[in-house]
Order: C-alpha cells, then structure tokens, then sequence
C-alpha cells in the first residue's frame, strides 16, 4: 500500500514546478504477490523436461528466494500494524483511538520494534496490547510458521555439515526431515535419490507454496484473533480476480 503524505510545490522563476512526494509505503502487499509469481514459476518449471539443467539456477534462486520472502512477509506484516498507529491510525478503524494510541507508544518505545523480539512475539505482544487471545501455540497454524521460521534461519545461518542418513543420523538436515518431510513433497526428481532432504530435496515448489500458505494461514488468523480485517485479504482477492493465485 502506498499513499501521499505530503506535496510540496516549489517554482523558481516561473520556469519549472519541482513536485516532491513523501510515500508511506506497505511491502507486505508487494511480497504476496512476488511470492504468488515464485509459486506460479517453480510450477511450470517443474513441469518442464529435464528442468534441472535447463532452468536449475533459476529453480534454485526462486526456491530459496521463497521461503525467505514468506517471513519477510511476516515481518512486514506486523510491522505495519505498529506503523500504521503512527503514521496512518485510519487504516486501523476496526480498533479503538485507546487501542491504537497504546501500539503507537509501545513502538515509540521500541517494543517490539527492536531486532531483540522475533516475529511470533510480535504477534503476541500486538495481541496482548489489543487485549485479545494469542497463538495457540500447540496449533498448527502457529507450529508450521515456527518451522518456517526454523528452515529461514537454516538458509540465513547455515552451517556446512557431513549427512549420511535423514532418519539416522543427529545433524541438522535429519531434524528438518523429521520436522518437515510430511509437510510438502520433495523436490521434483529428487524423491528415490539418496542425498540429504536439506537442500537437496527440500527446496522446490511444493516448499515454495507451503512457506507461502503457512506465512498467509498465520497472517490470516492473526486478524481473526485481533478482531480486525487483513489487507491480505484484499490484495488476494485480487491475485484470484485476474486467475492469478495458487493461495485459493
């Protein structure tokens, strides 16, 4: 979402009009969409004949790329709530002037705005503030964005590792197996070969579109529980509108 804040129109000499603009700007709206293209994409090229050597760079770059974009979609999300307290409260006319004043304070006090609160306290702490129920964390809807957060920090932090056998061996690739392998189906022409699940079977498009539902699911019933309405909503709507959208 972005919106004009200000215009300020200067002329000099009555030879030019120099406009600037200051924008208030959501990516989270921008990250759905990028992700819808990234699922869309992984698809067709899966589908694809021997897609692992003509599109292999791209199929790696869109795969990674997806599950980082799915919390950073997360993460701007929520964000955004707190922004919006601060720079455009009429964008949250389903909570009261208390409420929203009680998120703007907070976040002018860097709670949880500083990068010592992670995302699914953010969460938490947006619905304490709004005096409304939290996660059940033991769902699953807040399990699977756990594990989201878990693979992303694989992929941001990783750390080179020897794997012999995913339902054997202590490293860190086993765990994911045990903790991601009945969440999505490996990827594509990868499921008799016998390389580690992380990465070699772990990133494609069945993990590409289950990071993106989990981050959406979670975004979703984070609304419900606050009693407001998702501009995901909206924005898939229109991804659906114009036949867009794997998120149905």
């Amino acid at each position: 979402m972005e919106k004009t804040i200000e215009t300020i129109i200067t002329a000099s000499e009555n030879t030019y009009a120099k406009v600037q603009m200051s924008l208030y700007t959501h990516l989270s709206g921008r990250h759905l969409f990028s992700l819808n293209y990234m699922c869309k994409r992984l698809r067709e090229i899966e589908d694809t004949e021997n897609y692992d050597k003509i599109h292999g760079e791209e199929h790696t770059a869109l795969s990674h790329s997806a599950v980082l974009l799915s919390v950073c979609m997360l993460e701007s999300n929520i964000n955004e709530l707190f922004c919006d307290s601060l720079f455009s409260p009429k964008n949250l006319s389903d909570i009261d002037c208390e409420q929203i004043l009680l998120l703007k304070n907070m976040w002018k006090l860097d709670i949880p705005r500083t990068s010592k609160y992670s995302v699914l306290n953010k969460y938490t702490i947006a619905l304490t503030l709004l005096q409304r129920p939290v996660f059940n964390k033991g769902e699953a809807t807040y399990q699977d964005v756990d594990l989201l957060i878990k693979l992303r920090n694989q992929l941001t932090h990783s750390e080179a590792e020897i794997t012999t056998n995913d339902e054997n061996d202590k490293t860190k690739s086993a765990k994911l197996y045990n903790q991601l392998g009945a969440k999505f189906k490996a990827k594509k022409g990868t499921e008799s070969i016998g390389n580690p699940f992380f990465p070699d079977k772990c990133f494609g498009y069945g993990c590409a579109e289950w990071s993106a539902l989990s981050a959406i699911n979670f975004i979703k019933e984070f609304y419900v529980l606050a009693g407001m309405k998702s501009k995901l909503e909206f924005l898939s709507r229109m991804i659906e509108g114009n036949n867009l959208s794997l998120f149905m």
